[in-house]
């Protein structure tokens, strides 16, 4: 029996620790992509050095090029953090704020409607989601609810209360969050993702927010693989349990 219990906890250990690696993960990408930077974030990033212990960068090539571009960029520009904010901020309201046209939309149905609008059936089926789950999006009604931040923060979310479930040993429950995690992915962001990615790289004026937006790919392409094996872990545990 104790044998049982120990290889039981040790599962449980391994799953905390990975659920809080894809809420670390999930809360970093949201920061990035739902509002320009601001101090604390860019403090975060330079002082704390988070980057270089990015989850999961050693399983894939993007994520590892996303760090690489950043850090190069934030060590190159190290003299003036109210300089680096309005060069910083600059890039990402061109990008993704206007009033110009935007040269790489923040928003799902941008590039999976057919005439590239926003508030078109993609935004109604994320809204739905979201509904399901009791998730409030920041600026409901007036914010698309498939802008990048906003579906990011929904993952965040849903990671959150995966890794509450586990915690109190409610499985099944964990299992279905997984599965509506992966889901969502397939569905909605993978989908458009790396069309978006393709659209910062080219607009970017900052190789900082290139960076970001591979790590972007890399993270969602590797944890449609980590949830499978998250689930594959908790199903084991509920044997051994």
């Amino acid at each position: 029996m104790r044998q049982g219990s120990d290889q039981a906890n040790n599962l449980i250990e391994a799953v905390q620790l990975v659920s809080e690696a894809r809420i670390f993960s999930y809360d970093l990408l949201r920061q990035t992509f739902l509002q320009e930077p601001d101090q604390s974030y860019l403090v975060t990033l330079k002082d704390e050095d988070i980057l270089r212990g990015f989850p999961f960068a050693e399983e894939n090539h993007l994520i590892q090029e996303g760090i690489s571009l950043v850090t190069h960029f934030l060590d190159q520009n190290a003299s003036s953090l109210d300089e680096l904010l309005d060069r910083l901020r600059w890039d990402y309201t061109r990008l993704f704020i206007g009033p110009e046209k935007l040269p790489a939309p923040p928003w799902e149905s941008v590039y999976l409607s057919r005439d590239g609008l926003l508030f078109q059936k993609q935004t109604m089926e994320v809204r739905r989601l979201y509904r399901q789950f009791g998730y409030v999006p920041i600026n409901y009604p007036h914010e698309a609810d498939d802008h990048l931040g906003l579906e990011l923060d929904f993952l965040f979310k849903l990671a959150s209360r995966t890794k509450e479930e586990i915690d109190q040993k409610k499985f099944d429950p964990a299992l279905d969050l997984l599965k509506e995690q992966s889901s969502f992915l397939e569905e909605h962001l993978l989908k458009w993702i790396p069309s978006f990615v393709e659209d910062v790289h080219e607009a970017a004026e900052t190789s900082f927010y290139q960076g970001l937006a591979k790590i972007l790919h890399g993270y969602l392409e590797q944890d449609r693989i980590v949830i499978d094996e998250l689930a594959e872990t908790i199903r084991q545990v509920s044997v051994v349990c």
